[in-house]
């Protein structure tokens, strides 16, 4: 698992899938900006891929040894799931109202009546 979030990591420096639209609230603040979004989602998989990684061999020594490396998973997973889950909360909001703007923008060259 480790090493296909490092594969999903790679993703976004590469092809740039992350990037906000025009439409989308909040953002598409950065939208002139698309590295910024695409390394921030690409650090959250690395981070996770971090603590898949070294589970292994956390769990490979008795817990006294092991403490050290739960730790480190411990952070690794924390940070990365609070920003995703912040990420994903933010994402109903923008995605929301990138509907409500694309829906808006096409009403307004539509013909009466439609």
């Amino acid at each position: 698992m480790g090493l296909a979030l490092i594969s999903v990591a790679f993703v976004g420096p590469v092809y740039s899938p992350w990037e906000a639209p025009p439409q989308e609230p909040i953002s598409s603040e950065l939208s002139n900006h698309e590295w910024i979004e695409n390394a921030f989602i690409s650090l959250l998989y690395v981070l996770s891929a971090i603590g898949c990684l070294l589970l292994p061999f956390a769990l490979m020594r008795p817990i006294e040894r092991a403490r050290p490396l739960l730790k480190v998973i411990g952070v690794a997973w924390a940070v990365a799931g609070v920003a995703l889950s912040l990420f994903g909360a933010l994402n109903y909001y923008t995605h929301s109202g990138m509907t409500i703007n694309t829906y808006e923008e096409s009403q307004q060259g539509a013909p009466p009546g439609q």
